[in-house]
This record gives structure tokens, C-alpha cells and sequence, in this order.
């Protein structure tokens, strides 16, 4: 069968957002899940060559959820939980394929190396792994080598996430008690290869007193974590090098913070109440480098190393009066909060929502399709600041 190749199609035709005053009333943190690709299964051939370490290690500073996409130099993978499939984009190529391109497989068994029940995949050395019921799987980024490595037992009656980087595989743990009237949180490891299927501490309490952690994030050699000590909650960073772990950020709100991510030495973060905010990790200095502008800014932020996206898309931005209905859409920054474009929502009806970035394309999925066939969307980063950008859509 010959393999079809969808023509790109252009959605909407965009203009550079000049005017207007917009900001939120309140406090508000939306956040927002990354929607997961469903598309059909056809005939194609397995992909060649390996996403590169250093971009790959750029697209943890790309998601929101660790583990909705593997980004690399020529493809990007992604996983679906609706029809439970591993799927691949090439570079260039304007459709996700199954990881599988054995005859006549429904992908539908642990046999298929495009199978997939669970959130989450990952690269680390040279492999795809994830981890599916209690055991850890691997294959190589062509879907050959496809194998079993381990298998990890969680504790019961413990709800969990993980995420896979460097060497370990991270599990976030809940346990509810007590009718659900209380819970404890904490974050564990074990190492992907060797014998040892033992859970061990990853962040260690500062004090005295109980301190939880969750929303684990990787960012090269240093991970990050929220600390939750009662009311207050901190952000903390470890050294995966030297172990070291320290307070980077101390009050950490979930209802101010509205995204961030770690560049080389500095923290960048958007305060919904202060702006686009950084602060050095090795100085402590804090920097606002902009005010939030009235009645524009009350979405989710997400960056990568070109530009900074707020996703004013949420539906419930509008039912609370947050954002003026001409700023409903996505606004495009530079790295220091200056605003170059603007997406509007204006005759379109989907809540776009960052899905991830490559150093030429930005790329946006429809979340309020999230029960059907999703929709991506880029945009060339060419465009972005020229007035001129256009939507265009990944056949599915």
C-alpha cells in the first residue's frame, strides 16, 4: 500500500494583536492537561535514527506533564490512553503513525511494541521505556528490541505517577487515609537496569517537620519538586550530581504560578499578580521583568528557549470574567515578557492548548475534543512576530 501523505491545511489567518487592555480580576491558576494524540492506525514504515540527547533533554522545559511526548532532533513520539498506542511523528511528515508496522498487528497486546495502557513515555540512553501494570518495558526508538526489563512492585492502596530520567524511574506516591480526610505524598526511585526493584527516598525532609513533595520535573542535571509543609508550599531543587538538595523558591502558590521552567542558571517563572519573573539560582536575585497587563494574563504559561506561550483558551477564563474577549487566544512573548504576537480565538471553535515545540514549529492540540479523535496544530516559528502567522493542522 502506498503511504498517503495528508496536504497541510490552513485553518485561520492571524494577525499581530496591537491594543487593548486586558488582565485577570483574582487569582488563578488553570491547570491544564496535555491531551494525548488518538489517530488511526495505517500502513507505514518503522522510523530510522534517534531523537539527539541534547534536544531531548530541551523538551522536559517543553511540557507541562512529564512523559506526553518524546522530542527529538528528526521525530516526536507520543503516547494515547484512548486507543492505548505508542505513535510517531517525523520530521517534516504531517502524520502520526502506530510504532508498529508488523502485518496484519492490532496493537492491541504486550506483544506490540506500540501497545500501551498507562500515561507516559520516556528516553534515556538509546531506549524508549515506560512502565505498564507492574513492570518496566524498553525497545529501541524503531519499536525493535521491545522487552520486559523488570518488575516493580508499588505499595497498596497507593495512587501513582512517574516519570523516567537518567538511570531511575521516579514514582510520585499519594496514600489517602482516613476516609480521604488526610494523605501523604512522596516521591521514590529505583534504577532501570541492575536487579534492584527497591523504592528509595528521593527528596529528603529540610527539617524537623513533615514536609511532602510532588510535581517532579526534570531539568538536566537537577530535578525539581513542590514541597507542601501545611498552608505553605516551596519549590525545591536537588542536584542529581551531588544530591544536594536546597529551597529555590519559598512561597510557591498554586494559585499565582502560572508556569515555569529552569534556564541554565536562572529560574523563569510568570506570577500571575507580579509578571514574568526569574530568579538566579546560583545569586538568589529576583527580577521582575514585567508587569501583568490588565485584563490580558490570567491562563497557563509554558516556554521553551525562542519564546514564552499564555494560553488565555480555557473556557473557564470566560464564565469567571477573567480575560477581555478580544485577548481570548494564545499570546506569544520573548524571553523577557516583551508580547510579538497574538492567536486569536476569534471564529474558532476549539480550546487550543500548548502541546509541545521543536526549534521550528510550535505545536498546539485541541483539549475540548479530548473524548474523540484529537487535532494538532503548529505554527512555523518563522512567523511568529510578522504579522502574517498561519494555523495549520497535522492530518490525523
Amino acid at each position: 500500500m502506498q503511504e498517503k501523505h495528508a496536504d497541510v491545511r490552513t485553518v485561520h489567518r492571524l494577525t499581530v494583536w496591537k491594543g487593548g487592555t486586558c488582565m485577570y480580576k483574582k487569582r488563578l491558576l488553570v491547570l491544564l492537561l496535555l491531551v494525548f494524540a488518538l489517530i488511526g492506525c495505517k500502513e507505514q514504515k518503522n522510523v530510522s535514527g534517534e531523537p539527539a540527547l541534547d534536544s531531548y533533554d530541551r523538551s522536559w522545559k517543553n511540557v507541562y506533564m512529564n512523559g506526553a511526548f518524546i522530542i527529538g532532533s528528526d521525530v516526536v513520539y507520543t503516547g494515547s490512553l484512548t486507543d492505548h498506542r505508542i505513535y510517531y511523528l517525523e520530521k517534516d511528515m504531517n502524520q502520526w503513525r502506530p510504532l508498529c508496522a508488523k502485518p496484519e498487528c492490532s496493537h492491541n497486546t504486550e506483544d506490540c511494541n506500540a501497545y500501551l495502557t498507562t500515561a507516559g513515555i520516556y528516553w534515556d540512553e538509546g531506549y524508549i521505556y515506560y512502565y505498564m501494570g507492574d513492570a518496566l518495558w524498553r525497545m529501541k526508538p524503531d519499536g525493535s528490541e521491545h522487552e520486559k526489563i523488570k518488575r516493580i512492585s508499588l505499595p497498596d492502596g497507593v495512587s501513582s505517577t512517574y516519570l523516567i530520567y537518567r538511570g531511575y524511574i521516579y514514582f510520585q506516591l499519594r496514600e489517602t487515609t482516613d476516609g480521604g480526610k488526610s494523605w501523604k505524598q512522596e516521591i521514590k526511585r529505583v534504577p532501570l537496569e541492575g536487579n534492584d526493584t527497591e523504592l528509595t527516598d528521593v527528596f529528603g525532609n529540610p527539617g524537623e517537620d513533615q514536609v511532602q513533595y510532588t510535581d517532579l520535573r526534570c531539568w538536566d542535571d537537577r530535578i525539581t519538586a513542590i514541597g507542601i509543609h501545611g498552608e505553605q508550599q516551596s519549590l525545591y531543587m536537588q542536584d542529581l550530581t551531588t544530591g544536594k538538595q536546597r529551597m529555590i523558591a519559598e512561597n510557591w502558590p498554586p494559585d499565582k504560578i502560572a508556569g515555569y521552567t529552569i534556564d541554565g542558571d536562572l529560574l523563569r517563572y510568570f506570577d500571575l499578580e507580579e509578571g514574568f519573573c526569574t530568579v538566579g539560582l546560583s545569586t538568589g536575585k529576583r527580577e521582575v521583568l514585567r508587569s501583568p497587563v490588565e485584563r490580558k494574563e490570567a491562563g497557563s504559561v509554558y516556554y521553551d528557549e525562542d519564546f514564552i506561550y499564555l494560553c488565555n483558551t480555557n473556557p473557564i477564563l470566560d464564565k469567571m470574567d477573567l480575560v477581555d474577549e478580544a485577548c481570548r487566544g494564545i499570546l506569544f512573548y520573548d524571553l523577557d515578557g516583551n508580547e510579538v504576537d497574538f492567536l486569536s480565538m476569534d471564529g474558532l471553535d476549539m480550546w487550543l492548548l500548548y502541546a509541545f515545540s521543536t526549534p521550528e514549529r510550535v505545536y498546539l492540540s485541541d483539549y475540548s475534543k479530548m473524548m474523540e479523535l484529537n487535532t494538532f496544530y503548529y505554527i512555523d516559528k518563522a512567523e511568529i512576530g510578522t504579522g502574517n502567522m498561519q494555523l495549520k493542522s497535522l492530518d490525523h
